[in-house]
C-alpha cells in the first residue's frame, strides 16, 4: 500500500542518516509522503538537516521555512522555533542576534526535549565558557545531537 511504501521510505531516510549518507536521506524523504501532518512534520524537519548536513543552508531554511506551524503539536512548533533559529544563524553569521527570537520561544516553551532543551540555553548563553559547557552537557544527555556537534 502507499502508506507502507511512505513508512518504509522514511525509515530507509533515517537509517541513510544515521550513515551519514545525505543524499540518500534526502532522496528517501521527498518519497516519503503521508497525509499525516506529524510524520510530515518529521519528514521536512529531517530533510532540512540532511541538507544542513550537506552544509546546503539556503535549501535547509527554505524547508524549514516552508513547515506549515498550524497544524503542529506545540512541542513540534518548539523544536521547528529551535531549528529555525538555529539555521537562522547559519546563513548570518554577520549578524549576531540572528535567530535568537525563535531560539528563545523554543528555549522558554520549555516543551522541547531534554537535549534540545539544553541546546537552545547554549545558544543564548551569555558568555563562550557557558555555551561550551551547555553543548558538552547536551552531548552528555544525547551524543548523537547532530546540532551540538557544529
Amino acid at each position: 500500500s502507499e502508506l507502507a511504501r511512505a513508512d518504509a521510505e522514511y525509515h530507509a531516510a533515517l537509517l541513510f542518516m544515521s550513515r551519514g549518507r545525505w543524499v540518500e536521506a534526502i532522496k528517501s524523504f521527498d518519497s516519503a509522503t503521508t497525509e499525516d501532518a506529524e510524520r510530515r512534520f518529521a519528514i521536512a524537519m529531517g530533510r532540512a538537516m540532511a541538507l544542513r548536513s550537506l552544509y546546503r543552508v539556503e535549501e535547509s531554511h527554505a524547508a524549514l521555512s516552508s513547515i506549515d506551524e498550524s497544524s503542529l503539536e506545540p512541542s513540534s512548533r518548539a523544536k521547528l522555533l529551535l531549528y529555525r533559529g538555529t539555521c537562522m544563524r547559519a546563513r548570518t553569521l554577520a549578524n549576531p542576534t540572528a535567530g535568537l527570537d525563535e531560539i528563545r520561544q523554543a528555549w522558554e516553551s520549555k516543551l522541547l526535549c531534554p537535549a534540545d532543551q539544553t541546546f537552545a540555553e547554549s545558544m543564548l548563553a551569555e558568555t563562550g565558557h557557558d555555551a561550551r559547557r551547555l553543548a558538552e552537557t547536551t552531548l552528555q544527555v544525547d551524543s548523537t545531537h547532530r546540532l551540538a556537534h557544529e
